[in-house]
């Protein structure tokens, strides 16, 4: 119960960011991305240089794609963890549009 509502939250945070008028009337993408290494870090902020872990996520984890900075993307996991993890251990898994 607590995966589907933490999931929910994160959706949520997801559309309303995305769902500004002028994002409404171009048709906005939500990207959906797949952790593909074991124990990838979620920071706090986009970069590694401080001791800034808040978590991991697991091999297979589904995030939605927030925003990029240099070699990090902000994510929000499919269990409403939102923080920066390196682009490279995240793969496309697929779009809606909303």
């Amino acid at each position: 119960m607590k995966r589907t509502m933490a999931a929910l939250l994160c959706a949520i945070l997801v559309f309303s960011i995305a769902a500004q008028p002028a994002a409404l009337a171009s048709g906005k993408t939500i990207y959906i991305l797949n952790v593909v290494n074991d124990g990838a870090r979620v920071r706090s902020e986009p970069n590694s240089d401080t001791d800034n872990v808040e978590g991991s996520l697991k091999k297979g984890t589904k995030v939605f794609y927030i925003a990029k900075s240099g070699a990090s993307y902000k994510v929000c996991s499919e269990y409403g963890q939102v923080g920066w993890v390196y682009k490279g251990y995240l793969k496309y898994y697929g779009a809606a549009s909303i």
